[in-house]
């Protein structure tokens, strides 16, 4: 579906996929295309993203059905990073190397904070989908991202804390530039309403939640925060070990199946992509589910709704590192699956609302 019109003129580029093994050898775009080159953590703990890869794909194909952009094919240029950085950055090397493509995009705060850099030092805008560290795009020129913070995820975490009047909170925390900044984001807004705070973290690796669910369980609640599924372990554990209290997470946890077991009862943030009364997001899960047998979560809602927005933004225009820059920094609305969202002149930050949320009887209820 292509979005409606945005603020200067202009229709995103948009990729028809194209798998690439790490060598790089699997295939070459046509050269009547528009190139975006996906650096995806496709393998790894955050294999979970490769959804963000599907929203794009499916936004991308209904986009190349009606002409592609400007009259030119979209191509996604697809390698895994394995969710290591380094691995990433020599990805990000190869694909400049021998397809130079118009922009990147890139998920996960650890495997963007890494490629950040690398877009500054060659002059390409790097697009972090599902990327929450605050600093991520902080006094850089060619850096975007369009998803919440972890600045954004505390109003509707402080709103069910006050409802629930907890005074003692336990933070389980991915040891991660994300993590790190989330947990003391949490951790300054409870101090100041005298909330105590406990901080325990783990590693996006390997974690041992054995060990550490043991540190906060003393607490009148728990919020846990990381890759999803560290996160979904780590409620896992506390049921296990029979925790009493409440237990909250961020966002990432909405696109759970909402029927698990130990995610009864948790309180977490959620986007509005989840209301089934939404009917533009409603047909944009319809359309997903039919294509990937799968349900249709934030995360690939946010790969989907990025590139229809860039087609909107680029139509008629020149498509040029440059001016996919420059597009990107000025202002506009856009009317898209997580709502209204108005960007402002300058901003390097697209981000869409979050809402108190609970999982009741198998299914995700907004609190307000």
């Amino acid at each position: 579906m292509m979005s409606p019109k945005i603020a200067p003129t202009a229709l995103i580029l948009l990729l028809g996929l194209c798998w690439l093994l790490p060598s790089m050898t699997a295939c070459s775009p046509p050269q009547d295309s528009v190139t975006i080159g996906a650096i995806l953590p496709l393998s790894g703990s955050a294999s979970q993203h490769r959804v963000v890869e599907e929203g794009m794909q499916l936004a991308v194909d209904e986009i190349n059905e009606v002409g592609g952009v400007n009259g030119s094919r979209l191509e996604l240029l697809v390698v895994d990073n394995r969710t290591d950085p380094e691995e990433a950055k020599r990805l990000f090397a190869e694909l400049e190397e021998r397809h130079q493509p118009l922009l990147y995009v890139s998920t996960t705060s650890l495997i963007s904070m890494a490629l950040a850099p690398l877009a500054e030092e060659k002059q390409v805008v790097l697009m972090g989908l599902v990327v929450s560290n605050p600093v991520f795009t902080r006094e850089r020129s060619w850096v975007f991202r369009y998803y919440v913070t972890a600045s954004h995820e505390l109003s509707p975490t402080l709103y069910i804390l006050k409802k629930q009047q907890i005074r003692s909170l336990g933070v389980l925390y991915q040891d991660d530039p994300f993590g790190r900044s989330h947990f003391k984001l949490l951790n300054t807004a409870c101090r100041a309403k005298d909330i105590a705070v406990t901080g325990t973290p783990f590693s996006p690796r390997s974690p041992d939640f054995s060990a550490i669910s043991a540190a906060v369980d003393k607490n009148e609640a728990v919020y846990v925060t990381g890759f999803v599924q560290l996160v979904r372990q780590a409620i896992s554990r506390l049921r296990t070990i029979g925790y009493p209290g409440l237990i909250l997470t961020d966002s990432g946890a909405s696109s759970l199946p909402p029927t698990l077991a130990e995610l009864q009862g948790v309180y977490l943030t959620a986007p509005a992509v989840y209301n089934p009364h939404y009917a533009y997001a409603r047909a944009a899960k319809e359309r997903y589910e039919a294509r990937y047998d799968k349900p249709f979560i934030h995360q690939a809602a946010n790969g989907y709704d990025f590139i229809n927005l860039l087609a909107g933004l680029l139509e008629g225009e020149e498509l040029s590192r440059e001016r996919v820059r420059e597009l990107l920094e000025d202002e506009f609305n856009y009317p898209g699956l997580f709502g209204a969202i108005e960007k402002q002149q300058g901003s390097h930050d697209l981000i869409f609302p979050l809402f108190p949320a609970r999982i009741v009887d198998h299914e995700l209820h907004y609190l307000r």
